[in-house]
């Protein structure tokens, strides 16, 4: 069977380029299927800090924008996932 999923968009102020921008907002399995990932795995390197997250009240969210911009500042040979 298929999952339906819902991701939020937010639209937020970035202050270090002082212009607006939406934010995809998902869920650790959302992310973990980007990713490849288990979504232990994607808690896991939350708390880490290896992924950012975001808390919005008792749930862990992730900004796939901020994901995506933190993987590509990476060396390739050292991600951990």
């Amino acid at each position: 069977m298929d999952s339906f999923f819902v991701f939020v968009k937010f639209l937020s102020l970035d202050l270090e380029q002082g212009r607006w921008r939406i934010m995809e907002i998902l869920n650790a399995e959302q992310v973990g299927q980007r990713l490849n990932l288990s979504k232990q795995s994607v808690y896991r390197y939350a708390r880490m800090g290896a992924l950012p997250s975001i808390r919005i009240g008792k749930r862990v969210m992730f900004d796939w924008q901020q994901i995506r911009h933190q993987m590509q500042g990476k060396d390739e040979s050292k991600t951990a996932f």
